[in-house]
């Protein structure tokens, strides 16, 4: 008797790649729906999104935050803002203002927020005002920022502290054969830009490459006076490398810039070099001096920055900070080696001097060793500001030139000196101490 036996039926081996192309369709459709979700909860102008904003505007500025309008807004696809009367007073103090803003409007794409491409389909700020030490030390207004209709420029007018400034940047439209910015704008590789601060009038080419940010062709007026011509390296490292001519000067300088480093335990650190090639010494008191001018418009600038706010702002001093007063010093260290190749006096070149400078807040103002050669004369010494922890400045001041020729000094400068001869070595040691850096001179003594 024979039997047969039905045959095993074998299990069907499925399709890996119909089974992961089915898996990917199930994931594109899942993003999909919580893209429709997210789109629904993001985009919109009610309750939830403003509340959101004013929350955000809190945490930013430490305050209470109030929206009157919020007429647009949306995350997906495009980026788009559009608020109207925004407040923010302090929790404490409904009187006292922390940020307000008329007007803003911002609109660009997600995609040129998240690979930072500086292209807006529209952006606009009207009357925005921060308080004093809430996004920086001083207040900042800006009056407007927004492209200048009929032109291809960005315009940026403000103050900072009592300094008013205004920007106006150079922006290519978004669309070819368009000849404003009304559609569009996205920021060059290349732009011309010109700034007025106070007084002082600047125009440069600003060029980013992968070498960082050049900026060239610096021009520098007041009154439409020149006042500096050069140009300014910025390299990713960072790096500074800038140039310029003064006063038919010739000024170079490198600069490198160390940030803190807290887990090694290293300090900040801007160290490098400056050259100043035929520097005119009589120059550098004369009112029409393009230094001269220069130091005095930048002093009236960092003056009217510097100029004290309402006691209301008035940032509250931490234990420590009310233990001692604030140093005159940064609080990173700078060490910059000075040369002065081919002094000058009256056009005549007396000699050389290197001026190594150090800086530090917990050491003060360092000038050693002064070295150089004057009208033969061999040039020695140092120079020092120090400051203890009350906040008392002291100078001190210990420099020689040795074998002077003063003849041939006054031969350089052309006068006669007929009954003059000979070599002299001049020393000088002098002190000063003073609560203010304004009244260290005035205290000087010494031989």
């Amino acid at each position: 008797m024979t039997s047969a036996s039905a045959p095993l039926k074998t299990k069907r081996k499925s399709n890996p790649f119909i089974k992961w192309t089915f898996r990917f369709l199930i994931l594109l459709v899942t993003l999909f729906i919580l893209a429709l979700i997210a789109m629904n909860a993001l985009n919109g102008t009610g309750e939830n999104q403003k509340s959101s904003f004013e929350n955000i505007l809190s945490d930013i500025f430490k305050g209470k935050a109030f929206i009157g309008n919020l007429n647009q807004f949306s995350a997906l696809p495009y980026v788009t803002l559009e608020i109207e009367n925004a407040v923010v007073t302090d929790t404490d103090n409904l009187n006292k203002l922390l940020m307000n803003i008329e007007y803003l409007a911002f609109h660009t794409g997600l995609k040129n927020i998240l690979l930072r491409k500086p292209i807006f389909r529209r952006f606009e700020i009207k009357n925005f005002y921060a308080a004093p030490n809430t996004l920086t030390e001083k207040a900042i207004i800006i009056d407007h920022m927004r492209p200048i209709e009929g032109s291809t420029e960005f315009v940026i007018k403000g103050q900072y502290s009592k300094t008013p400034f205004e920007l106006k940047l150079d922006m290519d439209p978004i669309y070819e054969g368009i000849t404003d910015l009304s559609y569009g704008f996205k920021m060059k590789d290349e732009f011309k830009a010109k700034a007025k601060i106070n007084t002082l009038d600047a125009s440069w080419t600003q060029i980013n490459d992968k070498k960082g940010l050049l900026f060239s062709d610096i021009k520098i007026k007041e009154n439409e006076t020149a006042l500096l011509e050069g140009k300014i390296r910025l390299a990713s490292e960072p790096f500074i490398a800038a140039s310029f001519s003064p006063d038919k000067a010739e000024i170079t300088s490198e600069l490198n810039y160390t940030p803190k480093n807290e887990k090694e335990g290293v300090n900040a650190q801007l160290t490098g070099f400056i050259r100043a090639k035929g520097l005119n010494l009589d120059q550098l008191g004369n009112e029409d001096s393009q230094i001269q001018m220069l130091l005095t418009s930048v002093s009236t600038i960092i003056e009217q920055i510097n100029a004290p706010v309402d006691k209301i702002y008035a940032a509250k001093p931490t234990d420590s900070e009310s233990a001692a007063p604030k140093s005159i010093f940064p609080d990173f260290g700078i060490k910059i080696d000075t040369s002065l190749v081919d002094l000058k006096v009256q056009d005549a070149i007396i000699g050389d001097v290197v001026l190594p400078i150090s800086i530090n807040q917990g050491s003060g103002l360092s000038i050693a060793p002064v070295s150089g050669q004057i009208n033969s004369g061999k040039l020695t010494g140092k120079l020092q500001i120090s400051e203890d922890d009350k906040g008392t400045l002291a100078y001190k001041q210990d420099l020689r030139l040795n074998q002077w020729d003063f003849g041939q000094f006054l031969t350089d400068i052309k006068i006669n000196h007929s009954e003059v001869k000979g070599k002299a070595t001049i020393s000088t040691a002098l002190n000063a101490e003073a609560k203010d850096s304004a009244e260290l001179l005035k205290n000087l003594n010494g031989d």
